[in-house]
């Protein structure tokens, strides 16, 4: 930084107040051997060279000569042009607030400027004009005071406005957020809602199916009651005829409601011991082998009545179900090979061919018709299983087994004796509701198996 010596004074003076604040050993070392300097003394040319050495090497001195500095002076210095900056101030003091501002490059410029004044009059061989009065300008302080407040006000609106951008744009994103979790809970209730619409509609039809059922069934009932009541058999010429309010016993000879077994052979059936009625001779067991020969067929109907004292998870009744002559047989396929008698462990493969082999040797003991329904896509492999008389079915990809067993029993004829093996809730329902009988799977296999 290479400044005329009249350029000098008020830097200087900054500096020395600045190192009589500043410690010793906070200044610069080329510094340190002229902190005892008077301003004078200072305005040598080894002194000026260490100040401006000691300035470009330590903003903090230059921060502490500025603090020197009248307070507008060192203000402006911060951006003004330092050509206008001299035209309000003096050239000394615009020099010694750019040096405190560190805008070296600026000092050197208006140094250019103050030397090429007076030396253009005299390359023209003119008088060199007197040096210009660098009086401050009281007007363009107050100017720049004033722009300078502008300014400010303005980076203070700027400041706010910014401040507000970013407290909308925190709402806008909260908003959003919060509309992305309310879109979120729209589609979950949406689909909650459409499932329990679902469930309605099959809870509505089965119940449908159930009421059609009943008035089916409640239409033949009484069809065979006024069959029964209207024609009376050749026997009842001779004997008094005997209705419910004669002990709610038929008369005998006549037919019962399904036109098979007549009252003495009820009586006869009542008659039998519990042993023999359940096993024949003592000792003997049913269940996989030969068929009971003492059991007898249950009644024919929709449902089946069995022989009294008989319930539907024992084996004789089993047995005497099975027994039934054009009975229907639909097993639900899975429900039955995964029950504890059956062989849940085994690939589902293996599951079908085995129950299929087991439908295959009752329709030989019996003689029934017997459909077994499974889950999925049918397999090449259980093609076969048609040829030994058991019809295998497999669902569509829309619909489960419990819904094609219950259709299938709908499809049936009122009077078609059917029995359902399943243990599932619904099917049990449904399918009793349809005039079916039910049987568990365990009890099933129990007798079969």
């Amino acid at each position: 930084m290479d400044l005329p010596a009249p350029l000098w004074g008020p830097l200087l003076r900054a500096v020395r107040r600045a190192a009589e604040r500043l410690d010793r050993e906070a200044l610069p070392v080329g510094l340190r051997p002229y902190a005892a300097f008077n301003p004078k003394r200072l305005a040598g040319e080894r002194p000026r060279r260490a100040v401006a050495v000691a300035l470009e090497a330590d903003q903090r001195l230059c921060e502490a000569a500025g603090e020197s500095l009248d307070p507008e002076l060192w203000a402006a210095a911060a951006d003004t042009d330092p050509l206008r900056l001299s035209s309000l101030y003096t050239a000394a003091d615009a020099v010694a607030g750019l040096a405190a501002r560190r805008r070296f490059g600026d000092v050197a410029t208006l140094a250019a400027a103050t030397v090429q004044q007076p030396a253009q009059g005299v390359v023209a061989g003119e008088q060199p004009p007197p040096a210009p009065s660098f009086t401050p300008d009281r007007a363009g302080r107050a100017a720049v005071s004033a722009a300078r407040q502008d300014r400010d006000a303005a980076r203070r609106r700027a400041d706010a406005a910014e401040h507000r951008l970013r407290s909308a744009n925190a709402d806008l994103q909260r908003l959003h957020d919060e509309v992305v979790a309310l879109r979120g809970d729209r589609d979950r209730l949406d689909s909650e809602l459409e499932q329990q619409r679902r469930q309605f509609r099959d809870r509505t039809a089965r119940l449908r199916r159930r009421a059609e059922a009943a008035e089916r069934q409640a239409a033949a009932s009484a069809q065979r009651l006024q069959e029964m009541t209207a024609a009376p058999t050749p026997a009842s010429r001779d004997t008094p005829p005997q209705g419910p309010g004669a002990g709610g016993q038929l008369a005998p000879g006549r037919p019962d409601a399904g036109g098979q077994h007549t009252l003495r052979e009820a009586v006869a059936g009542a008659k039998l011991t519990p042993l023999e009625r359940g096993t024949g001779e003592p000792g003997a067991r049913s269940g996989g082998g030969a068929v009971p020969r003492t059991v007898r067929a249950a009644t024919l109907g929709r449902p089946c009545v069995l022989p009294l004292g008989l319930r539907g998870d024992e084996p004789d009744a089993v047995h005497t179900l099975l027994k039934v002559a054009g009975l229907t047989v639909v097993l639900d396929g899975y429900n039955v090979t995964l029950s504890p008698r059956g062989v849940g462990t085994a690939a589902l493969a293996d599951q079908r061919a085995w129950l299929t082999r087991l439908a295959a040797g009752m329709v030989a003991r019996y003689g029934v018709r017997v459909v077994v329904v499974f889950d999925g896509v049918r397999e090449r492999a259980m093609a076969a299983a048609a040829t030994r008389g058991v019809q295998v079915v497999f669902t569509a990809s829309d619909q489960t087994a419990d819904e094609r067993i219950v259709e299938i029993v709908s499809s049936l004829g009122a009077a078609q004796p059917v029995v359902v093996v399943s243990s599932d809730r619904e099917v049990r329902e449904d399918c009793e509701a349809l005039g079916a009988n039910v049987i568990p799977s365990d009890a099933f296999l129990r007798a079969v198996a």
